[in-house]
């Protein structure tokens, strides 16, 4: 099936300020129909930063688009009848391993901040690529496990903070204690947090 993108979709307008130009609009629309979540004008209008009227512009011109867009009067919620025209995101059947990997070993290690993080990430993939390939994704989740590592409790670990420090190469002031020393200030720069024997580490330079 062809379908002929209208040229008004690809013109870039400029509505509030911070509010997304005419094609990302349109992306967010689709992104938001698409995860299955109740989607009214009201609640489009709030993510996109824009009125209800600019909204019911963005929904016709996708109509003209090619896209299927309904009102389903049951959920009080938009929705897209089929599948995309096009593939907003495609993975490989190797890089669906590797996530569901990924997944399945952060689940066995107990970490339940980084399990919803992932979670949030892997749903909004989910819904972004073609179904065949959310089905073989599914397949690659069901056929994974990482058994036998030892849960610890890290959920008041710094790690999202030290990740952080990392990445903007700043300098890390911590409270350590030891047997030896006893409780003291000490700065390090961090290189890498890894998983070492079991263990979540920090790999850093302590001048």
């Amino acid at each position: 099936m062809m379908y002929n993108y209208s040229t008004n979709l690809l013109r870039q307008t400029v509505g509030q300020p911070g509010a997304p130009t005419t094609v990302p609009r349109a992306m967010m629309v689709l992104v938001a129909i698409m995860s299955g979540k109740r989607c009214s004008l009201e609640s489009l209008a709030d993510t996109c930063k824009c009125t209800t009227k600019t909204i019911q512009r963005t929904l016709d011109k996708l109509r003209d688009a090619g896209f299927d867009i309904y009102y389903d009067y049951d959920r009080k919620s938009y929705a897209l009848d089929g599948e995309m025209p096009f593939p907003v995101l495609s993975i490989e059947l190797a890089e669906a391993t590797a996530l569901s990997l990924a997944e399945s070993t952060l689940d066995a290690l107990g970490e339940p901040d980084l399990n919803r993080a992932l979670d949030n990430a892997l749903e909004k993939i989910q819904h972004v690529i073609p179904r065949r390939q959310a089905k073989d994704w599914h397949g690659c989740r069901n056929a994974l496990t990482a058994e036998g590592l030892v849960k610890r409790d890290y959920s008041k670990a710094p790690i999202h903070a030290i990740i952080a420090a990392i990445r903007e190469q700043k300098v890390v002031e911590v409270d350590y204690e030891s047997i030896s020393s006893g409780r003291r200030t000490r700065q390090f720069n961090p290189y890498a947090v890894a998983f070492l024997n079991g263990f979540w580490m920090v790999i850093a330079y302590d001048p």
